[in-house]
């Protein structure tokens, strides 16, 4: 896993599919760029995983996202999040 590799999985699943439909590999997928980017925050990422929450929990792993944004700056936080509630999604 690095940037790219993150960046690229997250464009494609805006939003996640919905729990009834999402598969065991998508969200072992979605877990792996979580903890890249716990571990790499990258700013281009943030709206990125603000946005690709699926109708449902992910099995789970939705709500881990939230150590995930711990890892971002809060200011960079406060402004995607801002931005990402006017979303549809």
């Amino acid at each position: 896993m690095n940037e790219k590799d993150a960046i690229d999985f997250l464009l494609t699943v805006q939003p996640m599919p919905n729990d009834d439909i999402l598969t065991e590999d998508l969200i072992n997928e979605y877990d792996k760029v979580r903890l890249y980017l716990a571990a790499h925050p990258t700013e281009a990422a943030l709206p990125l995983l603000l946005n690709s929450f699926g109708n449902g929990f992910g099995f789970g792993v939705y709500q881990l996202v939230e150590d995930t944004i711990a890892a971002f700056p809060t200011n960079l936080v406060v402004e995607n999040l801002a931005f990402a509630l006017q979303s549809p999604n």
